[in-house]
């Protein structure tokens, strides 16, 4: 069988992606024997899917957080921690030279992470409506810019035993966020889309690790990260639906509040009965209130005296 030409346009990307020898064996040759060439086309579609997918994975909780101005039900530390791996991926697969198609995801999950870690810190409740975070979230902002630029330049062995640590560092950053979901009965603001994503690029990259990488450090994260991810999704459909109002959302009210709120409800306490004189019922001054009898007190003019009040001037 005569091989199949392609034009340039489609033979070029095609090439970049799955290499000169396995494009002529399966595109050219149409040699579907060949299941090396096979299972690596599979991992680098698969991979360049993971990549596109982990550049819009956590959109929708950004913009569930933005909208509702809540990060209820989301642990900060969880996020951090998160953040901290994902960085740590990013830097150590580059560093290592490895094709971006098996760790891409990594470095839009940083900047997606790192977003919503500020927003959680933004949206943390004060103690006072006039208490700020924004000195809080400027001061996380700069130190994840710092701490990312002092991974880039660590030697690669000091590299290499922290991405050996993003493997307990991931099951911890999964834990907060189980225990709070199960504490509260509720996912709160987490998002399905991001977390049945993460479950399927989890599972998608075991599988381009295992055909390209080689590397059991990466190999073991993304096999703990699967599984937490499985019982977070777990958690999402036995608690769908539920919601908890968790810590309050709300300031503690300050002076003006507490008078806004006072003046809002007006309640009254029940006036005291006057007893009925019995005695008058039958006289034509019954219905008017008789004055009390005048005590003559030190200072006091006598009634019927003319003289009137007068405030001294001093």
């Amino acid at each position: 069988m005569s091989s199949i030409k392609y034009p340039s346009f489609i033979e070029a990307p095609a090439t970049a992606i799955i290499g000169k020898k396995c494009f002529s064996s399966l595109l050219e040759n149409l040699d579907y024997t060949d299941n090396d060439c096979i299972k690596y086309a599979i991992s680098k579609v698969l991979g360049l899917g993971i990549v596109v997918g982990g550049s819009i994975v956590k959109i929708p909780q950004v913009l569930i957080i933005q909208r509702a101005h809540s990060a209820r039900g989301l642990s900060v530390s969880a996020f951090t921690m998160e953040l901290i791996s994902c960085a740590i991926s990013t830097v150590y697969n580059v560093r290592n030279g490895y094709a971006f198609s098996t760790y891409g995801e990594n470095a839009f999950l940083t900047l997606q992470n790192a977003i919503i870690t500020l927003q959680i810190l933004h949206y943390q409740p004060t103690l006072t409506a006039r208490d700020s975070n924004r000195p809080k979230v400027l001061g996380a902002g700069v130190s994840m810019l710092i701490s990312f630029l002092m991974l880039y330049i660590a030697p690669l062995p000091t590299l290499t035993l922290l991405q050996g640590l993003t493997i307990p560092i991931s099951a911890i950053a999964k834990v907060p966020q189980i225990v709070a979901n199960e504490k509260n009965k509720s996912t709160g603001t987490l998002s399905a889309f991001v977390v049945i994503a993460n479950i399927v690029g989890c599972l998608a990259r075991v599988f381009t690790t295992l055909t390209e990488v080689q590397d059991p450090l990466v190999l073991w994260g993304f096999i703990l990260s699967s599984v937490l991810n499985v019982v977070i999704g777990v958690q999402l459909w036995a608690y769908w639906g539920n919601t908890t109002k968790g810590k309050a959302d709300y300031h503690l009210p300050t002076e003006k509040t507490k008078v806004v709120s006072a003046n809002s409800v007006e309640i009254h306490a029940p006036k005291a009965v006057r007893p009925l004189d019995t005695a008058n019922l039958g006289s034509p001054d019954s219905g008017r209130r008789t004055p009390p009898a005048y005590s003559p007190a030190r200072g006091s003019p006598a009634p019927g005296s003319g003289r009137r009040w007068a405030r001294k001037v001093d």
